[in-house]
């Protein structure tokens, strides 16, 4: 989609009317008249601020940023399209002065898609509209863009303009998608929002101001008949005044020698500063509880639930409300972020962690009232109580003895437990229906004798005859009830309580010695013939003996499973050097006959057939196998000595080969594995293919060996962080320090630099994946699950098998679509499993629920010894649209410029050079 210049589109109006789609300013100030606006969506967008401003929200030198919308092909973009007649000459003329003139805009065409609220019952709901835009593209002069999300924050909230503050401009756009559209999801805006707000704090620059602007901008659109122009009077230049009084001075930092941010954007001129007055008389009110009877000083949730606490308000104007938790703002939570409405907050899957005190403090410019609501959770299982299996069970006593019958509930909520005596209590034990307590049975309630014992305990003194019969449990919690029964039988003596068992012994055993003597005769008959089978046996196996040793030749034929490798050609030529195309494995299997002239030859049949690459092959023995280091997904690492490879002399491998019993697939696997790394190449910060040994016998992979093994255990056995300075290094003390941490994310980011670079996606970056070799030094391990995309730029897994979800991307999770943007989605993970000293991501959300949990905004939080530069490179990684994911080689420089800040020497250099590839540290691959 070309966009064209914007100066023929007064021609367009006049042949029939036109739709325009806004996505920035047009969705509150369009600006011309117009029939219709509806809001919706169009396709194929994604909307950025990237766009330079210096009309309007900035100047030459400090220019502001504003939306304009990208090219992404599973992008949407949310906002509000007018109609515009063909009548009126003056909207499109007016529209391409302020976007295209001053804005430096282009135009397009594009499918306009309403909300189903829109549509008409003649309609359907995917009614599409031709429609016309307006973007930037990067050959504008103004244009500035993608940069860190904390950058374009920063600059947004310093940069104002002749409309005012282009804070302003983001607030006010985050707020029309908030309360227009809020379905909408557009984690770029409502991410900016919340640096833009938290950095306000940090440097106490309260945006009051502009939401009074914002207020006043609304009333004004929002109805003009109210206003007009006209002389405003005494009176109502009074009331302005106070409240712009009241806000400037008490509720916000002085910027610009006095001047507000926002202030600017209200439409007094300055020829005619009293343009403006109110047409009808509106008495203003301080803000008041509309429903002072429903706000409570205290309320109780059980863990998982929500709640949803309201302050509902009035007063004229209308007044703005803002929640603090133990009086601090914004509500911060671990897990999912609070959701705010016009007069509520609400928060669902409550923890622990949200105990505490929530106060509203509604404002206007005429005062401010508040409340408090204690909020305390409570865990709790989320289910009715159940009693212990086996309890309370069916008790047998004598007359005169004591009874005592328990039933030990299981229940995080203290249950009430009382004792039933039914009224049917007196049938008997083998005739009675059990079914028939499911509900609470009709009775008596009956209380321990023992004033000591346990509400899930019942202890009768002296039982008589009177007391024989059935007992019913009682538990009861909010979430149900659960009943269980006992069965006292009472008997007058000893010997009654013995005559059953006699009886019982007194059976006849007629059936019982003939089922033995059946048994026994079967026994004989098996036992017959198989000995008549084996002598059969040895008789033929004798003769088959003496056939073989009286031939001069033996033909034997057995089956045998060929490897074959098919390297692709380009153009009838080999590929080209620094191309990437994996080659194809595939198994046959395949009947061999062979001749042997001597039948006792001790040479072992190998079950698979590879072909020979004397570029990497190595002599069976010169291999010696050690001990067992761990065991992957289909094969397993053995620590080894070699002679010849790495230097003259022995060294420390490691190889990797199937474990016993695997399949076709697991061989494909392996084999697959070892040639990816083949063509792959060499690399400090990746595991290096030394050899491998595929004749006469299994196949052996060997790798280099690193004695730190996995990054993930190598951080889970260092459980703090020394945060003090010194100038000792992690190999002579063994702690970890920050500028360490940051090293370790720098190494990965090169390593996956390079594998991009080979148009390789790894499918599987986790810090377990990760080794640490001599050094300190990471290499990316495991290609398991590597894939070649030289071709497509992107994989679409079709088999089933096991996945790393807690490291996916959405798309993964979505489509198995796997691109090298997925991977960076997988640093980020590993990033953050790097700070959080190799804990597992996301351990509170069960697999099938993570895509559903991603696509409602949630992420992973900051780590504690996290900077703020670092997590928000991993929440880059983890926007929702790969276009917005910033690509390795970014990452290395972002991270290269952290690390470079950390100390005042290079740290680390790692770029790879021929003396680094050919001198590879030794590496364990696992």
């Amino acid at each position: 989609m070309e966009p064209s210049q914007g100066t023929s589109q007064a021609k367009v109006a006049k042949m029939a009317p036109i739709w325009v789609f806004g996505y920035g300013s047009l969705c509150w100030n369009p600006g011309f008249e117009y029939q219709q606006s509806i809001t919706g969506y169009v396709k194929g967008f994604t909307r950025k601020f990237w766009q330079g401003n210096t009309t309007h929200r900035g100047t030459d030198t400090k220019p502001g940023r504003v939306a304009t919308l990208i090219e992404d092909r599973e992008g949407i973009t949310w906002g509000k399209a007018f109609l515009i007649s063909a009548e009126n000459t003056a909207a499109l003329p007016y529209l391409s002065n302020r976007e295209c003139t001053l804005g430096g805009y282009r135009t397009c065409r594009v499918n306009f898609h309403p909300r189903p609220f829109y549509t008409s019952s003649s309609d359907s709901n995917d009614e599409k509209k031709d429609a016309l835009l307006y973007i930037a593209v990067p050959e504008n002069k103004h244009w500035l863009g993608a940069a860190p999300l904390s950058d374009i924050a920063k600059q947004i909230l310093e940069s104002q303009g002749p409309s005012g503050s282009n804070a302003e401009y983001l607030l006010r756009l985050a707020d029309f998608m908030r309360e227009e559209i809020p379905e909408a999801l557009d984690d770029h805006l409502f991410s900016l929002e919340r640096l833009v707000r938290k950095f306000a704090n940090d440097m106490k620059i309260c945006l009051t101001s502009i939401t009074f602007s914002l207020f006043l901008l609304r009333l004004m659109d929002s109805n003009k008949q109210n206003y007009h122009q006209r002389t405003m009077k005494g009176k109502e230049w009074t009331v302005l005044l106070l409240a712009i009084a009241y806000v400037a001075p008490n509720r916000c930092k002085v910027l610009d020698k006095g001047v507000q941010p926002g202030f600017k954007n209200i439409p007094f001129h300055k020829e005619n500063s009293s343009a403006i007055t109110i047409e009808k008389k509106v008495t203003l009110s301080a803000p008041k509880f509309k429903f002072p009877e429903k706000l409570y000083e205290m309320d109780y949730k059980p863990t998982g639930n929500s709640v949803r606490i309201k302050c509902i308000a009035e007063g004229n104007p209308t007044p703005n409300i803002t929640w603090y938790k133990n009086k601090k703002t914004p509500i911060i939570r671990s897990f999912v972020e609070p959701s705010y409405g016009k007069w509520s907050l609400l928060l669902d899957d409550l923890t622990k962690e949200d105990n505490g005190e929530y106060t509203c403090v509604i404002c206007n410019q005429l005062g401010c009232i508040d409340h408090t609501t204690h909020l305390k959770i409570q865990e709790r299982y989320p289910s009715k109580p159940y009693i212990k299996d086996g309890y309370p069970g069916n008790i047998t006593a004598l007359i005169n003895e004591t009874v005592t019958i328990a039933c030990p509930p299981i229940s995080d909520l203290e249950p009430h437990l009382y004792w039933i005596r039914p009224s049917n209590n007196s049938m008997e034990e083998n005739n009675f229906e059990r079914s028939s307590f499911e509900d609470i049975p009709i009775g008596d309630v009956i209380d321990s004798q023992n004033p000591e014992d346990k509400p899930e305990q019942l202890t009768i003194y002296n039982v008589t005859k009177g007391d024989e019969g059935w007992y019913v449990c009682v538990a009861v919690n909010a979430l149900g009830h659960t009943t269980a029964t006992a069965f006292l039988r009472v008997l007058e003596s000893p010997q009654s309580l013995e005559e059953p068992e006699q009886a019982k012994q007194e059976q006849p055993t007629s059936l019982l010695n003939i089922i033995i003597a059946a048994f026994g005769g079967s026994l004989i008959v098996a036992a017959m013939v198989v000995v008549t089978t084996c002598r059969k046996l040895k008789r033929e196996m004798k003769q088959k003996r003496l056939a073989l040793e009286t031939a001069r030749d033996v033909i034997e034929t057995y089956w045998s499973k060929k490897v074959t490798i098919e390297k692709p050609h380009i153009n009838n030529s080999p590929t080209a050097a620094g191309a990437l195309v994996l080659p194809k494995i595939k198994i046959e299997k395949q009947k061999v006959s062979e001749v042997k002239k001597n039948i006792n030859d001790p040479r072992i049949l190998s079950e698979y057939e590879l072909p020979l690459d004397k570029d990497w092959e190595v002599p069976r023995n010169t291999v010696v196998l050690g001990k067992v280091l761990g065991e992957g997904e289909f094969g397993k690492v053995v620590k080894a000595d070699c002679v010849g490879v790495l230097k003259r002399g022995q060294s420390t491998v490691a190889v990797k080969m199937l474990k016993d019993g695997h399949t076709d697939a697991e061989m494909m696997a392996l084999v697959s594995e070892m040639e990816i790394m083949k063509v792959v190449g060499k690399h400090v910060n990746i595991i290096n293919l030394l050899g491998c040994c595929t004749q006469g016998g299994p196949l052996y992979v060997i790798v280099e060996f690193a004695p730190y093994g996995s990054l993930r255990d190598f951080l889970r056995n260092r459980p703090e962080i020394i945060t003090e300075s010194t100038n000792e290094s992690l190999e002579d003390t063994g702690n970890l320090t920050p500028k360490d941490l940051v090293s370790f994310a720098y190494q990965a980011a090169k390593g996956m630099e390079y594998l991009a670079s080979r148009h390789c996606i790894h499918r599987d970056l986790a810090a377990r994946n990760v080794l640490v070799s001599e050094n300190f030094i990471l290499k990316i391990a495991d290609f398991g699950l590597a894939k070649n995309i030289e071709t497509d730029y992107y994989y679409r897994k079709k088999t089933s098998g096991k996945l790393p979800v807690r490291w996916m991307a959405p798309e993964s999770l979505n489509s198995m679509l796997f691109t090298i943007q997925t991977d960076v989605w997988s640093f980020g993970v590993l990033l953050w499993e790097i700070m959080m000293l190799g804990a597992t991501p996301y351990r509170n959300v069960q697999g099938q629920y993570l895509l559903q949990h991603l696509k409602a905004g949630n992420r992973l939080e900051k780590p504690p010894s996290c900077s703020l530069d670092l997590y928000l490179i991993m929440r880059e990684c983890w926007s929702f649209y790969p276009k917005g994911r910033p690509s390795f080689t970014v990452l290395v420089k972002q991270l290269e410029k952290i690390l470079t800040a950390m100390t005042n020497v290079e740290y680390l250099d790692l770029s790879p050079s021929e003396s680094e590839t050919s001198q590879v540290a030794k590496t364990l691959w696992l």
